[in-house]
């Protein structure tokens, strides 16, 4: 919608009377909630365009400039509808404490509760708590799928299982789709995660753990406590991690307000959250920049696309919806099939093609068992140590599965040296 390429701007008109349903839109950062309500109401006026937003933190995106709202509530009393709910029950304790002592609590409420969600704030922090409850010899470590098989446990195990970026995404889909089938068979685990398991991720756990973060991101943690409603009440703790990287991760403004907000606040029913999450995006609101939506949106409203031709002035080609470390891709053969496919399908199909349309036909074609294999890792690490390059490509570098030992754990996944931990806070 903000595009600047040709690629991007030829799809536009695909719009038109469309209906466009946005999901989890509080993940969008705050600076560009005002030039995204503006963008969608000249779509709307110009293209027909509806605008459907599926929230549970109703973030303030769709307000005018004075607070208002701008949008129509297709539930008739929402403050109602929040209040009906009563599945959980959030305990805040902010003392500043260790991985090592998190990892105490943790080992204790599995010992009660049977099944245990933990989340945290960056990829070096879940590492640190995965390492820590195995060295308390919590939980069975869960590695790889066995050839489609479930992971060899015994009913009675409790399952530890890691989840974060820095395992491959095939990965994380079985590790979830075995988690859903076991804690539905009411069976025990421990799981180790960052962000990824906060939205979109249908799992149910008596208790969840969250490391102190803004307050949508507490509340979608809290969407996978007693998540079907068939216990009394989950309970969700949040606690607080000395050098958690979350100021990294989600800005200090946001972390700041998250504090000042719980503070004092031990605990908390359900009806409550929305109102102070809905007090959260408007203290923060207040406090964030809104220089980025007003450049943006002169951009915007002048047809300024891209950068190369618009001097110091602001481009619609300086917005980045996300913003990252650099990273580098690394494809992971994980067994002695994937490096023959990289080397027999996708390199000669794909990457030595000299057709254009034939390449990128056999691209859509072979792209998911790529992806699933692909992790993107910090350009800093790649450059320590590095996975060697593909063949002639300048960008993909690969794990050859005889040296899979060598980069990748089965339960962790990428591996990292101790001294570049403190600047993993990727998520």
């Amino acid at each position: 919608l903000l595009g600047y390429q040709n690629g991007m701007l030829r799809k536009l008109h695909n719009l038109i009377g469309a209906v466009l349903v946005l999901d989890e839109l509080q993940n969008l950062p705050m600076e560009y909630w005002p030039v995204s309500r503006q963008v969608f109401e000249v779509l709307r006026q110009e293209m027909g365009l509806t605008v459907l937003q599926m929230t549970a933190t109703r973030p303030l995106v769709f307000v005018d400039d004075t607070g208002q709202p701008a949008a129509e509530e297709l539930h008739p009393d929402p403050p109602r509808l929040f209040g009906l709910m009563r599945r959980t029950e959030m305990e805040v304790d902010l003392t500043p404490r260790p991985v090592e002592a998190l990892a105490d609590e943790v080992a204790d409420l599995a010992e009660a509760h049977g099944a245990v969600l933990v989340v945290v704030n960056t990829v070096r922090t879940s590492l640190e708590l995965y390492r820590a409850l195995r060295a308390r010899g919590v939980g069975q470590g869960i590695t790889t799928w066995a050839d489609g098989e479930p992971f060899p446990l015994e009913d009675d195990a409790v399952a530890l299982v890691y989840l974060s970026t820095n395992i491959v995404p095939k990965h994380r889909a079985e590790r979830l789709a075995f988690l859903k089938a076991w804690l539905e068979a009411g069976r025990r685990a421990v799981v180790v995660a960052t962000q990824v398991v906060e939205a979109g991720v249908d799992l149910d756990f008596p208790v969840v753990v969250r490391d102190l973060a803004p307050l949508d991101a507490i509340i979608q943690a809290a969407g996978r406590c007693n998540r079907e409603g068939g216990r009394a009440t989950g309970r969700v703790l949040v606690r607080r991690l000395e050098n958690s990287g979350a100021g990294r991760v989600y800005g200090a403004v946001h972390m700041q307000q998250a504090r000042q907000l719980l503070e004092g606040v031990s605990r908390l029913a359900e009806p409550e959250y929305a109102r102070l999450v809905e007090r959260y995006f408007q203290q923060v609101r207040e406090l964030k920049s809104q220089d980025e939506s007003r450049n943006l949106w002169q951009a915007y409203l002048q047809l300024r696309y891209d950068g190369k031709n618009c001097g110091d002035v602001p481009c619609l080609s300086n917005f980045h919806l996300i913003e990252e470390m650099p990273t580098v891709p690394v494809f992971v053969s994980l067994d002695k099939h994937d490096q023959w496919w990289l080397q027999e399908i996708f390199t000669p199909f794909v990457l030595k093609a000299r057709d254009w349309k034939c390449r990128q036909e056999a691209y859509l074609l072979l792209r998911r068992h790529l992806h699933e294999r692909l992790l993107q890792v910090p350009e800093f690490r790649a450059k320590k140590n590095p996975p060697p390059l593909w063949e002639d490509s300048q960008t993909l570098r690969w794990v050859p599965y005889s040296q899979l030992d060598e980069f990748y754990d089965p339960e962790t996944g990428f591996k990292w040296r101790e001294e570049h931990l403190d600047r993993a806070w990727i998520i």
